[in-house]
């Protein structure tokens, strides 16, 4: 016979905000170590606005993001894929 769920309840007021602090911490923090999460990419979006957005608006978002300086190089590949990759 299957046990009843405990009911959960409702958080509000001060206890959804610090509820809401301690998973966001959580959330940007190692699971491994617990310290400060590195972001890992350099342009993060949902597919519609990937879409939408045009290709130089994007590389200014990695960019901004590189801790070196961009070259002629690496935006003309950038280019490329985000066409490439817009298109699909």
């Amino acid at each position: 016979m299957r046990r009843p769920r405990p009911r959960l309840r409702r958080r509000t007021g001060r206890a959804a905000a610090a509820a809401a602090a301690a998973a966001t911490a959580y959330a940007n923090t190692s699971p491994v170590s617990g310290a400060p999460a590195v972001q890992r990419s350099y342009y993060s979006a949902g597919l519609p606005k990937f879409l939408a957005d045009d290709a130089d608006r994007i590389i200014g978002a990695m960019a901004a993001h590189l801790p070196f300086s961009l070259d002629d190089k690496q935006r003309g590949a950038w280019e490329s894929e985000i066409a490439i990759l817009q298109s699909a």
